[in-house]
């Protein structure tokens, strides 16, 4: 009877200090997240955004996300795993921004082709950079997502895009949301090299670019998301 008492109760300090374990974990994770976050927002705040693309970024990644999954779009990749690990990686695709110069940022005028190409590279640069700063992190597809999504998400579906010049189904599912929720927000922001379009017309040129820059399947659903939120 001792022997069962003493498993009985060694089972339950067990569980216990699992719990607690799981708890702390869950607590960790959470403050890392809240500290890449306001990392991505101190980077985008360098080109005057003050963590606004960020922000919204994440908020039409989400929508897309949540619409895809209503619609049964992809359904062997996007399910509420996939939402989790997208929502929580959108807000680091522009990380590898810092280390592209602030004059560059900045520029209100057209860059210049050398201009152009090291603003290309904080796509690679991102990508290098999640593999380091998270490397610590238990999370594989987090870091997977996290990587994708600032390495691949300005490839474009006609092959043209950058760093990897990656076709259709060839760039992460993960980067081909994102590529459509940047750019739609950056179209309806107003930079120093540009006014901000209205939602009307940022709308009709992802639709527009639906099967050349963006997933055919994904930037229709977009466009009708957004219409439907209005």
């Amino acid at each position: 009877m001792g022997i069962i008492l003493y498993n009985y109760y060694s089972e339950l300090t067990k569980q216990d200090l699992s719990d607690e374990i799981a708890l702390k974990n869950d607590k960790i994770k959470t403050m890392q997240l809240g500290t890449i976050v306001g990392i991505a927002n101190l980077i985008e705040s360098r080109d005057t955004n003050t963590g606004t693309h960020v922000k919204n970024t994440s908020r039409y990644v989400s929508m897309l996300v949540k619409a895809a999954m209503d619609e049964d779009v992809y359904p062997e990749t996007i399910n509420e795993k996939f939402a989790s690990l997208i929502e929580n990686a959108a807000p680091l695709h522009d990380i590898g921004k810092i280390a592209v110069s602030d004059n560059i940022l900045n520029k209100p005028g057209k860059l210049t082709d050398e201009e152009f190409e090291e603003i290309k590279k904080h796509a690679s640069e991102g990508g290098k950079m999640i593999l380091q700063v998270l490397e610590d992190t238990s999370d594989q597809e987090y870091i997977n997502v996290a990587y994708d999504v600032a390495m691949y998400h300005h490839e474009k579906w006609n092959g043209k895009g950058y760093p990897k010049g990656l076709e259709a189904d060839a760039i992460p599912i993960s980067a081909r949301i994102v590529a459509i929720a940047d750019v739609y927000d950056a179209l309806t922001m107003e930079r120093v090299y540009k006014k901000a379009f209205p939602a009307k017309t940022a709308l009709s040129i992802i639709l527009e670019e639906s099967g050349k820059h963006f997933d055919p399947i994904l930037a229709p659903l977009f466009v009708k998301t957004m219409i439907d939120n209005c």
